[in-house]
């Protein structure tokens, strides 16, 4: 496993790493959403789909702790996984390690809007939870780089946070949110949410067919290639 460490660090995720797959592993409740299993539930028929349908030479951005490889690790022959936080990393490294899949992984501590990529190398971009923090000028940015990643066949998986009558009714689709950890720490970050017209809007501005593969309560997951 080859390892990178540079970059600046998003704190909030950064301090939140040891417990960002609480919601994913044990369930919970967030403010916006009331059903305690669906972000459980959610994420495990998104990890059936990555396991079916990824593979090749992957490029992971905004990786975090690593959550999704398992799913589809064992389909892949490289796998480059990018993130700005150290802690997420370090997460990420004890699964790297678990599945016995360091000869074909490498991890790179940056930021994914600085660092360099080869062109035309990756057969599958995937980002979870990334496109959501992004203002419109990165937003423009991500695609205009993945364009120059990918390879002609590759295609991109993202996955991300669905908007919802329930979360409209606490939460604005878009705008800085306050965040707490379990210790009671507060942050504020920028968030945005998806629906199936958004995605839509996205592909016609970018010039990418998207098909939505799975439309929840919480997320929201969809694969494209540009035209």
């Amino acid at each position: 496993m080859k390892t990178k460490l540079k970059g600046k660090i998003n704190e909030y995720y950064d301090e939140r790493a040891g417990e960002y797959e609480e919601l994913y592993t044990l369930g919970g409740a967030p403010a916006s959403i009331s059903d305690p299993e669906a972000y459980k539930a959610e994420a495990k028929s998104i990890s059936d789909l990555l396991n079916k349908f990824i593979k090749g030479r992957i490029v992971d951005i905004g990786c975090g702790t690593g959550y999704w490889l398992a799913s589809y690790a064992s389909n892949c022959s490289e796998i480059i996984l990018i993130d700005q936080s150290q802690n997420m990393l370090n997460e990420c490294i004890k699964k790297i390690e678990y599945l016995g899949i360091d000869k074909k992984c490498q991890v790179i501590c940056d930021d994914f809007f600085v660092y360099e990529f080869e062109e035309d190398i990756f057969d599958v971009a995937l980002t979870g939870f990334f496109l959501s923090h992004c203002n419109d000028e990165e937003e423009k940015f991500f695609f205009e780089k993945l364009k120059r990643m990918l390879k002609t066949s590759g295609e991109m998986w993202i996955l991300d946070s669905m908007w919802s009558k329930e979360r409209r009714e606490v939460r604005d689709k878009l705008g800085i949110q306050e965040r707490a950890l379990s210790d009671g720490r507060k942050f504020e970050i920028y968030k945005k949410y998806f629906d199936r017209t958004d995605i839509q809007t996205l592909g016609s501005k970018y010039k990418i067919k998207f098909d939505v593969l799975h439309e929840g309560k919480v997320f929201i997951a969809f694969r494209g290639s540009f035209l």
